[in-house]
């Protein structure tokens, strides 16, 4: 007889349990619209308005990706589709 293992049902790996959100990603997904909301609401010297409404959908997009909280291929089609609803881009 040989040393080698006798060939059986394959092995197939567990299922992979509900991945949660974590706290960072939770935080993230309430502090991006806030951030948006609040750097559209205060006015930042002299910039045009389509600069100032640029400047708070990267604010946004930039807590998304520091957080996590959408993975950053969406987050970055998200920024660039809200550039063009806001008639930035």
């Amino acid at each position: 007889m040989s040393d080698r293992p006798t060939a059986g049902p394959p092995v197939l790996p567990t299922a992979r349990p509900p991945v949660h959100p974590s706290a960072r990603a939770r935080a993230g997904a309430v502090l991006a619209p806030a951030v948006f909301v609040l750097l559209l609401a205060l006015p930042i010297g002299t910039l045009p308005a389509s600069a100032h409404r640029l400047a708070a959908v990267l604010g946004a997009v930039v807590v998304l990706w520091v957080t996590e909280a959408l993975p950053l291929a969406v987050t970055a089609l998200l920024g660039a589709a809200i550039c063009v609803l806001l008639g930035v881009a």
